[in-house]
């Protein structure tokens, strides 16, 4: 399974893909804000790292079955919904200063997050 952030389910390379819409997701990252890495978490699950609000979103590809005319009645195909959102910062939102996260990875057992801080904010 890929995961984009487009869309709905489609065909990519001749493989299918889910793809989410962040204009439906609340909380959605805004620009300037970046997905700086993706992981796969599970055959139907991805981590994504977003580099500004240092948050970590997990998305899942679900079967979504359409009644809509054209794909005929019961069509299945994937979607892709965001299960999880943590804000990963090493700091309060208060005393967070000029953090960014800018790399992630993971094993079994734990996620590991790489951040850039400006040393200039003197509560930090």
């Amino acid at each position: 399974i890929n995961f984009y952030s487009a869309s709905s389910a489609t065909t990519l390379h001749g493989r299918e893909a889910a793809v989410q819409s962040f204009k439906s997701v609340q909380n959605a990252p805004s620009y300037p804000d970046v997905c700086v890495d993706i992981k796969v978490w599970s055959e139907t699950r991805a981590l994504a790292a977003y580099t500004y609000d240092c948050t970590l979103r997990l998305f899942e590809a679900v079967p979504s079955f359409s009644s809509h005319p054209n794909e005929g009645v019961g069509s299945s195909s994937l979607t892709c919904r965001q299960i999880v959102c943590v804000n990963a910062s090493p700091f309060p939102n208060a005393k967070r200063g000029n953090v960014r996260l800018i790399g992630v990875d993971l094993d079994d057992k734990v996620v590991g997050c790489l951040y850039e801080v400006d040393g200039t904010n003197p509560s930090i």
